[in-house]
């Protein structure tokens, strides 16, 4: 299969498919999950949200696509989980609602960043002759990242529940920063390579 033979797409996929498992679950799950259970937020709370984060990520898309086309996708997709860390740090501070939407807020604006700076990389780097195969098998990783996270975030909050699993995920997501750092060193920050 040609796209597991562009080492620099796997590389890009396995980091993408890394910041999926350990972020997309905790910032589109627990943590609303957290203030309705353990800071007793009403329900309607969670559709309040849900339209705050999309109303962030509608307001700030076009701000973070310049910024990720100014800095280039490959440095932006280093830099990522360092703001997912800085994104869990509200929760993991202050208990209270405020907590919450101030975490979610900034977890929109990551997730912008995320998707904005690791598709142009996974869209990019395939030959036009391949590009179906490669964007079919990621696909499959992401739908794969997408079921295994919410299973590994759970069983988290359930053996030490919320603040202690985001406490972790905001370590583990330094090692992932260091990690995409060596991991993406051999791919190209010329946006003029992805075209």
């Amino acid at each position: 299969l040609a796209a597991w033979n562009n080492k620099p797409f796997v590389k890009v996929l396995l980091m993408f498919g890394l910041n999926m498992i350990v972020f997309m679950p905790v910032f589109t799950i627990y943590v609303t999950q957290y203030g309705l259970r353990e800071l007793g937020m009403i329900d309607a709370s969670a559709a309040t949200i849900a339209i705050f984060m999309q109303v962030i990520k509608i307001g700030m898309g076009g701000f973070v696509g310049h910024w990720v086309d100014k800095f280039s996708a490959k440095r932006v997709a280093t830099i990522v989980p360092l703001f997912g860390c800085l994104s869990l740090l509200p929760v993991l501070l202050i208990h209270n609602q405020y907590a919450v939407y101030a975490t979610m807020g900034m977890s929109a604006l990551f997730l912008t960043a995320m998707w904005a700076s690791f598709f142009a990389l996974i869209y990019g780097l395939p030959s036009p002759e391949n590009r179906s195969g490669h964007y079919t098998v990621q696909l499959m990783f992401s739908n794969l990242a997408g079921a295994v996270g919410p299973i590994i975030a759970g069983v988290m909050c359930d053996r030490w529940s919320y603040r202690p699993t985001f406490l972790a995920l905001a370590v583990a997501s330094l090692g992932i920063a260091w990690l995409s750092k060596q991991m993406l060193s051999s791919v190209s920050a010329n946006a003029a390579d992805y075209a």
